[in-house]
């Protein structure tokens, strides 16, 4: 099985994209420092709201 290897961008991702969390300090155990999430929206502040499992995470 080949795993994926992602790229580290310092910018804001685009709806549809997966982000990989590089740090959890502020997650509150909702996700964990590997976890890979895709964004399903952004919100008006420019605050993107990631998809995991179904739910949406602020992140």
């Amino acid at each position: 099985m080949t795993e994926t290897k992602y790229k580290t961008e310092k910018r804001k991702a685009n709806v549809g994209e997966r982000i990989l969390i590089t740090d959890d300090a502020y997650a509150i155990s909702l996700y964990e420092k590997g976890t890979v999430l895709t964004v399903s929206s952004v919100d008006a502040k420019g605050e993107h709201v990631r998809n995991k499992g179904g739910k949406n995470t602020v992140v």
